[in-house]
C-alpha cells in the first residue's frame, strides 16, 4: 500500500461527488487559486460569493494546523482579496520546513458555535479500519487519540462484509451528542465509510465536522489515498467537473521549473519495438548508452531519487558549463488542434464514451439511455433518468403519417429519393410549430417557477401578453380524451419508488394544466410540456448537474435533441414502409387545393394613374 496525501480541494470534491445523494451534506463549490491568478478573475464564476457576505481562504498545500499558523482568513471579498495578494508567493517557515505559498482554496463561511464542532477520522491498519469520533472539534482539540472513542472494523476479503451497524455507531457517538445531531451524523458516517472503502482511502480526517441548522458541513479535511489502487479507481478519483485527482508534493518540496517541464514532456512516451525496454521503472542505468557514437553522450535518470528532481538541476548546470554540449533551438511551431472533443476517444485499445470503456458500458447494462447520457451530458445518470430517456424515445418515435415531418419523408420516399435525403426532409420540418416546443416549454415554465409566480399569475401574465403557453394544448386530445403518452409520463415521474427525486417544475406544470383545462378542455399539458418539464427536473434536482450546467443544457437544445432522435426512428420506418409497399410518385389531388387567382385578365389594360 502506497499512501499518498491529496490536497483539501481534491479530497472534498471527491467526497462531494461520491455523496451527491446525501441531502443533509452541504456541498459548496470551492474556488482554487494559484499564485499566478488574479483574485477577481478567479472568482468571476463563483455564484455563492455573490450572495454570501463572508468567505474563508487558506493555503491548500498539505500544511497542518493552518489555523495556529495564522494561515486561515475569514472576511469579505475585499478582505480576502487583500490577504491573498499579500500571502501568495510568500515564503514561510512551518516547524523545520520552509516553503512558498502557491496554492489556495476559497470556500463559503459557515456561521456556527463551538458546540457545533465535531471530530471524525477514519484510518486503515493492517487488520482493521479505525473510526474515531469526538463531540469536540476545532483547533484546540488537543490529544485526540486519548479523548476520542474508537470503533474497530475488522478487514474482510470483501468490502460488503465490512458493514457498520447502528448499535456500534450509537456507542461510537456516545451519550453527550444530542438526538437531533445524532440522527444526522449516524447515517452520514455510514455513507462516508462506504465511500472510504470504495475509493481506497487510507486516511480521512474531518476537523471540524460542523452540524447545525439540520445540515452537515465539512470545514477542514485531510486525506490520503492508496496510490496503488489507481487502476481500480481512475473513474472515481475525479472532481465534480471531471478533473483527475493528483498527488501533490509535500509542502516545501516544489519541483524546479526545469524538472516540471521535463516531466510534462516525457510522461507519455512509449515504444513499439519489443527490444527497447527500460529497466527499473524507466531509469537509465548500467551505462548502456554508448560513449563513442556521435549522439547521446550521457543520460540523466529522472525519478530514481527518493525526492524526484533533487539533483536534476545540478546536472543541467554541469552540462551548461561543459563546452562539449550544445543547446539547439528546434524552431518548431505548434498550432492548435483543428477539432476539440470531450465525449468519445477511439485512440487507445478500447473505445471510450466520456472516459468510460465500451466494455464497461455493456457490462453495466446501462442501455440506450445510459449511452445517451454519457455522449450528451458526459455523466452517468441515475437508472431512473436513463429509463426516462428511453421512454421519451419510445413515445416520440412516431405519431402517424399525417404530421408534417412524416409527410415530407413519405413524399420524398415516393419520389425515389434515398434514405438519407428522405430522413433529412422530414427532420427539416422540426421547429417551433412541429416538435420544437420542448425547449420552449422548459424555458417558460422554468422562468415562471424561478420568478416565484403562482400558476394562476403565470397563466394571467401569458394571457395579458397574448401568448400561447408552449407545452399546453392539443388539437385532438383533451381532459376528457387524455393523451396516453402524457399519462404514461405522469405515472412514471410521480412514482417516487421508481423516480427517486423531487419534480417541482413538473408539479408546477400540472397545476397550470388544472387552470387552463378549466377554461378550455383541450388546453392540457401535452407530451412536449411533460417531457420538457420532467427533464429540467432531472437536470436541476438529480444532483448530477450544477445550476449553470442545467441552464446550459436547455439553452443549447438538448431537450429538442430528444425529439429529433426519437422521431428519426419513425421517419426511417415511414421511408422503409413506402419502399416496401412500392408506392408510386405522390401527387396531391387538385380538388384538395384552394386556388386563389387574380380576377383581372393578363391582357386587360391596367387602369391609368
Amino acid at each position: 500500500m502506497s499512501a499518498k496525501p491529496i490536497n483539501e480541494y481534491s479530497g472534498k470534491e471527491l467526497l462531494y461527488r461520491a455523496l451527491e445523494h446525501v441531502q443533509t451534506l452541504s456541498k459548496p463549490k470551492a474556488v482554487k487559486l494559484d499564485e499566478g491568478d488574479t483574485f477577481n478573475d478567479a472568482i468571476q464564476n463563483c455564484e455563492w460569493l455573490k450572495t454570501e457576505k463572508k468567505g474563508v481562504i487558506k493555503p491548500d498545500q498539505l500544511i497542518k494546523r493552518r489555523g495556529k499558523h495564522s494561515l486561515v482568513k475569514i472576511g469579505t471579498t475585499d478582505e480576502l482579496s487583500k490577504w491573498f495578494n499579500e500571502k501568495k508567493g510568500q515564503y514561510i517557515q512551518i516547524e523545520k520546513t520552509r516553503g512558498r505559498l502557491s496554492k489556495f482554496i476559497l470556500e463559503p463561511f459557515v456561521e456556527h458555535s463551538q458546540k457545533d464542532e465535531l471530530y471524525l477520522a477514519i484510518y486503515s491498519q493492517m487488520n482493521n479500519d479505525v473510526i474515531l469520533f469526538l463531540e469536540e472539534g476545532g483547533v484546540d482539540i488537543g490529544d485526540v487519540d486519548s479523548k476520542a472513542r474508537k470503533l474497530l472494523v475488522p478487514v474482510k476479503e470483501k468490502d460488503e462484509e465490512m458493514q457498520l451497524n447502528d448499535k456500534e455507531l450509537n456507542d461510537l457517538l456516545g451519550k453527550n451528542l444530542d438526538t437531533a445531531k445524532k440522527s444526522l451524523v449516524l447515517p452520514f458516517i455510514k455513507e462516508l465509510y462506504e465511500v472510504y472503502k470504495k475509493n481506497h482511502f487510507t486516511y480521512l480526517e474531518i476537523n471540524p465536522l460542523v452540524v447545525c441548522s439540520g445540515k452537515i458541513y465539512i470545514l477542514d479535511l485531510a486525506a490520503k489515498l492508496d496510490e496503488t489502487a489507481s487502476f481500480l479507481c481512475s473513474e472515481l478519483w475525479k472532481t465534480r467537473d471531471g478533473e483527475e485527482i493528483d498527488f501533490p508534493a509535500p509542502f516545501g518540496r516544489d519541483l524546479a521549473k526545469e524538472v516540471e517541464k521535463s516531466d510534462s514532456s516525457t510522461s507519455q512516451t512509449q515504444t513499439t519495438d519489443s527490444s527497447m525496454k527500460t529497466k527499473s521503472n524507466g531509469c537509465v542505468r548500467n551505462n548502456e548508452m554508448t560513449t563513442t557514437a556521435d549522439g547521446v553522450f550521457e543520460g540523466i535518470a529522472i525519478g530514481g531519487d527518493r525526492y524526484p528532481g533533487s539533483t536534476f538541476t545540478d546536472h543541467i548546470l554541469r552540462f551548461q558549463d561543459d563546452p562539449r554540449y550544445d543547446l539547439f533551438e528546434l524552431g518548431l511551431i505548434r498550432k492548435p488542434a483543428s477539432f476539440m472533443t470531450s465525449i468519445c476517444d477511439e485512440r487507445g485499445e478500447e473505445l471510450l464514451y466520456a472516459g468510460v470503456p465500451i466494455s464497461r458500458v455493456l457490462e453495466n447494462n446501462v442501455g440506450v439511455g445510459g449511452v445517451l447520457s454519457l455522449l450528451w451530458f458526459q455523466k452517468r445518470l441515475p437508472d431512473y433518468a436513463n429509463r426516462f430517456i428511453e421512454i421519451c424515445l419510445m413515445l416520440t418515435a412516431d405519431h402517424g403519417p399525417a404530421v408534417s415531418g412524416a409527410h415530407n419523408t413519405i413524399v420524398c420516399a415516393r419520389a425515389g429519393k434515398d434514405l438519407i435525403s428522405s430522413l433529412v426532409s422530414g427532420l427539416l420540418t422540426i421547429g417551433d410549430r412541429f416538435g420544437g416546443a420542448l425547449d420552449g416549454a422548459a424555458k417558460i415554465f422554468t422562468q415562471a417557477l424561478d420568478k416565484g409566480l403562482s400558476p394562476m399569475q403565470f397563466v394571467n401574465e401569458q394571457k395579458k401578453l397574448g401568448r400561447l403557453i408552449p407545452g399546453i394544448g392539443h388539437r385532438v386530445k383533451s381532459i376528457n380524451n387524455p393523451d396516453k403518452r402524457v399519462e404514461i409520463l405522469k405515472k412514471f415521474a410521480l412514482d417516487k419508488k421508481v423516480f427517486k427525486q423531487e419534480t417541482p417544475l413538473f408539479d408546477y406544470a400540472l397545476k397550470v394544466e388544472q387552470i387552463t383545462t378549466s377554461k378550455k378542455p383541450n388546453l392540457i399539458l401535452n407530451v412536449d410540456g411533460a417531457i420538457g418539464t420532467i427533464f429540467v427536473d432531472i437536470l436541476r434536482n438529480s444532483g448530477m448537474f450544477t445550476a449553470q450546467e442545467a441552464l446550459e443544457m436547455v439553452e443549447i437544445g438538448a431537450l429538442n435533441g430528444l425529439f429529433v432522435l426519437g422521431r428519426s426512428l419513425g421517419f426511417i420506418g415511414h421511408y422503409l414502409d413506402q419502399r416496401r409497399l412500392k408506392q408510386p410518385l405522390y401527387r396531391h389531388p387538385w380538388d384538395d387545393i384552394s386556388y386563389i387567382m387574380p380576377e383581372a385578365d393578363y391582357g386587360d389594360t391596367p387602369p391609368s394613374l
